[in-house]
């Protein structure tokens, strides 16, 4: 029996994905390795270098998906659910700033108008919603997407909590261990929704490029 490599799907997108994405694993691994090193007012507190990268990857994040959503028009629902979402996230990420240095509660304010910006602009083009999710389903973004999500907003958490941590570690309890360890897994997470924002963007390019015989 013989093997035949097809040509229409080569194994050098593979070997690409492999390498950025997993030079995005050793960079947040350092950057927790940084917040390890700060001082103990600073180590994974809001102020810290793994802060500032999760805030970074949802401003990036906001940002892809509206571009996304100007240039291809026909991705446009979607893709501004993901903007509007993303920009929430991004609030609530600052809500200890907004708090108090500009009252308590702005966060929630600001969240409700990201919520309704998103909507008015959702709102006309929600027609295509079903047809991009069709177009959306069993995509490598989706899965990791899914995946980004769950590790972000539930293992994250849930790995986290302070019970958890002083049954495991006792009278030897450290609270910096317990965040670095809550802190990390957000970090593993939203880097799994920068992928997968990342292939969002390579999907839709895939779907909208015509076929090789009629490329000039």
């Amino acid at each position: 029996m013989t093997s035949h490599s097809n040509p229409k799907y080569p194994f050098w997108p593979l070997f690409i994905r492999i390498l950025v994405y997993g030079m995005i694993m050793v960079f947040i691994s350092q950057i927790l390795m940084w917040d390890a090193a700060s001082s103990a007012e600073v180590k994974f507190s809001e102020n810290s270098y793994t802060e500032w990268s999760q805030q970074g990857v949802l401003i990036i994040m906001t940002l892809l998906f509206v571009a996304v959503a100007w240039q291809y028009p026909v991705w446009r629902s979607m893709s501004i659910l993901l903007a509007g979402c993303s920009a929430i996230g991004l609030v609530r990420e600052y809500n200890n700033f907004f708090n108090v240095q500009v009252f308590d509660g702005a966060w929630q304010l600001l969240s409700l108008i990201a919520l309704i910006i998103t909507l008015v602009f959702f709102y006309p083009n929600r027609k295509g919603l079903w047809l991009n999710l069709k177009a959306f389903r069993g995509s490598f973004s989706e899965g990791v997407l899914v995946m980004g999500f769950i590790t972000t907003f539930v293992f994250s958490r849930l790995f986290g909590r302070t019970r958890f941590w002083e049954t495991l570690m006792e009278e030897r309890y450290f609270r910096s261990v317990k965040n670095a360890a809550e802190e990390g897994i957000e970090l593993l997470g939203y880097a799994l929704l920068l992928i997968a924002s990342i292939e969002y963007l390579m999907h839709i390019r895939k779907q909208t490029l015509p076929p090789p015989h009629e490329r000039p």
